[in-house]
Parts: structure tokens; C-alpha cells; sequence
């Protein structure tokens, strides 16, 4: 008793075999006390079926801690009181304990070992995952990541991969792109669905894959938005004037697919004037407004004498801008508004301009043909707006084009909404012409254009259409057809119900047509739509 009473856990006053003996003891019974004591609670709250199977599983389970911890304290009390301390009997069970806590030790810095380089392994592995996620999602390509990705597009993202590395600097690269320079025929998949992938041959490729222009644009710049991208329409986004004979073996058959003709054997024809479009008389022009709304005009065009977005550099992009700022003085002092650059544009204005579709995208979207084709680089640096005073007009600046024009009007006035436009067109234009530059243009392609499916008038119009639902579909869309015009089913958040289908009329296409003959189309078109509609039956009457 006096043994004991003589020391605490760590602190020996006594070193004889009886004390070393009892405190071994005491220790191991305290942890087995402590290892029976949450069983039992275990048992009266789980209550197994089987409670003899469980207290083995449980017993195997905590044994080797068991040991562990007495094998631990049985070299403390060695290293504390020497081995001569311990009781005889113990003397060689010390040797094995040594012997397994070295092997013990040997083992964890080997688990240790192993566990790093598994861990390794794993940051490789999800480093290439978020890598194959990051290029597929990259590519538009929708998949589920609980399926493996497919082999074919496994291979086409390796081959994209070592094209990258291989493709030596250029000058229109940034931080965030960078242009690739292919050394063969692209492997396109069958997820691949832009017109690039299915309509140029290989031949055509090595035909023209060592050509570059005089603004260094060659064709793996011209076609790198269909190859890293698997869902944009085209896949080819053009860089400058040169393009068009340089690679014109490759545009035209991707353009006569878009336009349904040969553009080599059209002829550019443009025509924005007032009297080119007849005003329709008063009736008519009622009529309409009271069915018609969200009139929408916009022009694509570009600079004479600049690379195109896709081809331009930081510096060449600067210097549109500040030409920009210059040009668009008269349209301030004309029609008031101002002249903005994207990332300082008016909360108030953008809240207006946004719901129509005329505000610039505040970001670049992953995957969209801004952002594969490169002509989104450095965004939103040299982007601007100028929008007029009653914010129905506004011109983009260093878009995917280097302007694009746009005019809306939501009262259903056709005339007024023609009217503005061909004003502020006229004054952009003649503002160019004051600073020595025009818009670019082709004598077949039209005008010069990003998209090839724009080429021509690079015009598009469109309205949206409030039709009776008992008014059959085919009948609508007879009427547009007739005149060229696309019309299908407005989406379901512009619907408004009440017995009212919205429909949207817009056009087709842009080759071989002016301006003022689409526009005059879809005033034709709306027209001959409301002709469909039931008259009021005092009309009838009277006539």
C-alpha cells in the first residue's frame, strides 16, 4: 500500500517488480475499461439480434488498440525505470513488444509513403479529370460525368491537347487564349455538328493550312471555333478582308449551304434609303400597330482596313475604340444619349436596352464562338455602347463584329422604326467617311462579316405578332413564307394567353437581297398575317 500510495501515473518513487507489475496491471484494466464500458451502452441501446456476434466484432475490432496501448506503456515504464525493474517473466515479452513496435514503426512509415502517393496519384488524376471536364464543357459537349466519357472524343481531346502545346506564340494571343496552329486534318467526332466538321475535306485543309494572310490570319485561326467548339452552327468565324480569296475554297461551300446559292456568282447590293420602302396607307398602318410589336432591325458590319474581331490585336481593338468615341460625336449631337465604354454603362440604361436583346453581353460565355473563335479576348477592355436618348438605338462596339447596329421599336410602328434606322445608319456612315474609313465589303460576299452566314445585306429584321389561337399554324406561316420570312411560335415567356398566339416573323436570308426589300417583306408579310384575322362585325356591315 505504501508502494502505491508512493507514486502517480508518470512520477515513480518505487521501482520495484511488485509496483511495476501493479501499475501494468492497473493500466491494462483501465483500458479494457474503457473498451467495455461503451459496449455495454451499446448493447442496451442497439439491442442486436445476435448479441454474442456482435461483442466479438466489436472485442476484434478494438483489440489491436488494446494492445497497442498496453505494448506502449510497457516500454514507457521500461525507459522510465530500466528493464531490470520489470518482472522476470516480462523480460523476453519486452524483447517482442520492441520487435513489433520497430516492425510497427517500419510499417507506418511505409502506409505513410503509400498514402502519399496515392494522394499524389489522386490530385494527377482529378487534375486531368477537371483538365477533360474543362475541354468538354469548353467544346459545348453535354455529358453525364457519372458515364464515361466516349473513347472517340477521348482521342479528339488528347490530339486537341497536343495541338495546343505544339501551336507556337502569336501575336493575337492573351492571358486567357490562345490560337492553335493545326498540323493536320482535325479528327472531328460525331459529336462534332458544325458545318466546318461535315463540309471540309482533307484535301482543302492541307490545301490551304500553310497560308497566312497579310494581318497574319491563317486557317487553323479561321476554323478554331468548329474545332474546339463540338455545338456552334458554322465553326468558322473569318479574321479580315483576305480570307475570302485566300480561303475561299473553304467559305464558299459553307456559304452556299447557309444561303442556298453560290455567293461567287452573286452581286452585292445595298440599298438603306426612305423612299425604298413604301409607306402603306393610314388603314393599314392602324391595323398593323394594333397587332404588331417589338420591331427589331440590326446590321452586322465591320471597318475598311482592320483585321476582324477574331484577327484583331489588343492594340488594333484600342485603336477602333478611340476611332469609335470620334464617330459617334454626331449621333450624340443628333440624337442624344451617349457614347459609353461596356463596363461603365448605366445601370438604368442596361436595365432598359437588356430586356429587347441590345445590351452587350457583360461577360464572354465558355464555349460560345466570342469565346472559341478568340474575337472575345481581353473582354470587356475596348467593348462601348452608344445608345440615344430615348434608348430605342444602339451601336456595339467590338462585338463579334465591329458594329452592330440595332434599332427596336416596341409600338408596332414599322415606319418609324425604318425611319430611325436608315437615320442613324446614315449618320455612322457619313461620320466613317469623315475619318477616312468606310464599312468593308465584297463585291460577291457583301459585306464583310464575322459569320458567313451573313454575308450580303448582313440585315436582319423581325417582329413579333399577336394572332387569334383559332387562326391555324399553317396558315401563318403561309403567309410569311410567301414573302421569305421565317415565322414560328414565339417562346413560352412572351406568350400572353387570353386567346392569343404570339408568333415571330423574321428573315431568312441576306444574300442577293437589300435591306429595304427586307424590310419590306416583313411589313408585307405582317400585313397579309392580319388579313387572316376576323373582322369586326360593323366593318363587315358597312362593307
Amino acid at each position: 500500500s505504501e508502494e502505491r500510495a508512493s507514486w502517480t501515473r508518470g512520477s515513480w518513487k518505487m521501482t520495484s517488480p511488485e509496483a511495476v507489475r501493479q501499475r501494468l496491471e492497473g493500466y491494462a484494466r483501465g483500458k479494457i475499461a474503457s473498451i467495455l464500458q461503451p459496449l455495454s451502452e451499446r448493447l442496451l441501446v442497439e439491442q442486436p439480434v445476435d448479441p454474442v456476434a456482435f461483442m466479438v466484432q466489436y472485442l476484434t475490432a478494438e483489440r489491436s488498440d488494446l494492445r497497442s496501448a498496453v505494448a506502449d506503456e510497457t516500454i514507457a515504464v521500461a525507459d522510465e525505470v530500466g528493464t531490470e525493474a520489470l518482472p522476470t517473466e516480462d523480460h523476453p515479452l519486452l524483447d517482442r513488444i520492441w520487435d513489433l513496435k520497430h516492425r510497427n514503426e517500419v510499417l507506418e512509415r511505409l502506409r505513410r509513403k503509400d498514402a502519399k502517393r496515392l494522394e499524389a496519384q489522386n490530385e494527377e488524376l482529378q487534375t486531368r479529370v477537371e483538365f477533360l471536364e474543362g475541354k468538354l464543357n469548353g467544346a459545348g459537349v453535354e455529358y453525364d460525368t457519372r458515364e464515361p466519357v466516349p473513347p472517340e472524343m477521348m482521342t479528339y481531346l488528347e490530339w486537341e491537347a497536343g495541338q495546343l502545346d505544339a501551336s507556337p506564340e502569336d501575336d493575337k494571343d492573351d492571358e486567357g487564349f490562345q490560337y492553335r496552329s493545326y498540323t493536320e486534318m482535325p479528327p472531328f467526332t460525331k459529336l462534332h455538328s458544325s458545318m466546318v466538321a461535315s463540309l471540309m475535306k482533307e484535301e482543302d485543309f492541307n490545301k490551304h493550312v500553310k497560308l497566312t494572310t497579310s494581318t497574319g490570319f491563317t486557317l487553323s485561326n479561321m476554323i478554331q471555333s468548329g474545332v474546339t467548339g463540338a455545338n456552334v452552327p458554322v465553326g468558322l468565324c473569318i479574321g479580315d478582308e483576305d480570307c475570302l480569296a485566300m480561303f475561299g475554297g473553304i467559305i464558299a461551300p459553307i456559304a452556299q449551304a447557309l444561303h442556298g446559292k453560290d455567293l461567287n456568282k452573286s452581286h452585292h447590293v445595298t440599298d438603306v434609303s426612305l423612299e425604298s420602302v413604301p409607306i402603306p396607307d393610314d388603314e393599314t398602318i392602324d391595323v398593323l400597330s394594333e397587332r404588331i410589336f417589338a420591331i427589331t432591325l440590326k446590321a452586322q458590319r465591320s471597318i475598311s482596313g482592320f483585321p476582324l474581331p477574331a484577327g484583331l490585336t489588343s492594340a488594333q481593338r484600342g485603336e477602333i475604340a478611340s476611332l469609335m468615341r470620334d464617330t459617334a460625336r454626331p449621333l450624340v449631337k443628333a440624337l442624344g444619349g451617349e457614347y459609353a465604354e461596356l463596363s461603365e454603362l448605366d445601370p438604368n440604361v442596361e436595365e432598359v436596352i437588356d430586356p429587347v436583346g441590345m445590351c452587350m453581353e457583360a461577360t464572354v460565355k465558355e464555349g460560345s464562338v466570342m469565346h472559341l473563335s478568340g474575337a472575345g479576348r481581353g473582354w470587356p477592355a475596348d467593348r462601348a455602347v452608344w445608345y440615344d436618348k430615348t434608348l430605342t438605338s444602339v451601336v456595339h462596339v467590338n462585338g463579334l463584329d465591329h458594329l452592330s447596329i440595332m434599332v427596336h421599336n416596341a409600338d408596332g410602328d414599322v415606319v418609324g422604326a425604318w425611319e430611325n434606322f436608315v437615320r442613324v445608319y446614315g449618320l455612322l456612315e457619313s461620320s466613317l467617311e469623315s475619318h477616312r474609313r468606310k464599312f468593308s465589303s465584297h463585291h460577291a460576299f457583301g459585306f464583310l462579316t464575322s459569320d458567313p452566314g451573313m454575308m450580303g445585306c448582313a440585315f436582319t429584321a423581325s417582329c413579333l405578332l399577336r394572332v387569334p389561337i383559332d387562326i391555324l399554324a399553317d396558315q401563318v406561316k403561309s403567309c410569311g413564307h410567301k414573302f421569305g420570312m421565317r415565322v414560328v411560335r414565339a417562346p413560352d415567356d412572351k406568350q400572353e394567353g387570353g386567346g392569343i398566339v404570339i408568333w415571330e416573323v423574321s428573315s431568312k436570308g441576306t444574300a442577293d437581297i437589300t435591306e429595304a426589300a427586307i424590310m419590306q417583306n416583313l411589313a408585307q408579310a405582317a400585313a397579309e398575317i392580319v388579313q387572316l384575322l376576323p373582322q369586326d362585325p360593323q366593318e363587315e356591315e358597312d362593307e
